[in-house]
């Protein structure tokens, strides 16, 4: 932010720099999730149902689309400790695997309310025994914890305002035993414990 007259303190810029993204055909898509790799890749999903991957100058490495993409695109993107890239497929309820070149590897969810199920699922961490944590709004508003392979563990939320419920559960990552939440509507935090 900019300083004004009274004085509150700002953050100075060293740099600027900015990327295109590449033009889909007639469409100049959207960035609408990003993520640095391990090894120092920026992953980036955009608005037409891409993956980019791109270096640390800005050029693209390689690119790959989503399985389906009429009904909606993605908005989460992680790559796993164990090398595999999952995606937040938010509007078909699921997460996709693919390898780091764009191989499908695998999907584990669909449209429901019961453990394992999503309704859309919007981002994803990961802590540093493996276990994926899956933020999701609709009519879920929950995080769920799973194995790397997919398969459910436990979950916290509900839609709500009181303590471990949400509205619109929209960012999520982990931290030192602790998984950190973005409850968007409800214009706060949540910090729970990696066993939720």
């Amino acid at each position: 932010a900019c300083a004004d007259a009274s004085g509150e303190p700002t953050l100075a810029v060293s740099s600027f720099s900015s990327w295109s993204m590449p033009p889909e055909g007639p469409r100049m898509p959207a960035p609408r999730s990003v993520m640095i790799a391990p090894n120092g890749e920026i992953y980036v999903l955009d608005n037409v149902g891409r993956v980019l991957v791109f270096d640390d100058k800005g050029k693209i490495l390689r690119q790959w689309m989503m399985p389906d993409t009429s009904i909606g695109r993605p908005e989460g993107v992680l790559v796993m400790l164990d090398g595999r890239v999952i995606v937040a497929d938010t509007h078909y309820h699921r997460m996709v695997l693919f390898s780091q070149q764009g191989e499908l590897l695998g999907m584990f969810g669909q449209e429901g309310s019961d453990p394992g199920d999503f309704y859309y699922p919007v981002d994803v961490t990961q802590d540093d025994k493996g276990f994926l944590y899956v933020t999701e709004y609709g009519r879920n508003d929950r995080v769920q914890k799973f194995t790397p392979a997919g398969e459910f563990v436990a979950m916290v939320g509900g839609p709500g305002e009181g303590p471990g419920e949400f509205q619109r559960p929209s960012g999520v990552t982990w931290h030192d035993g602790k998984v950190y939440v973005a409850d968007a509507v409800n214009n706060r935090v949540q910090v729970f414990s990696e066993d939720l």
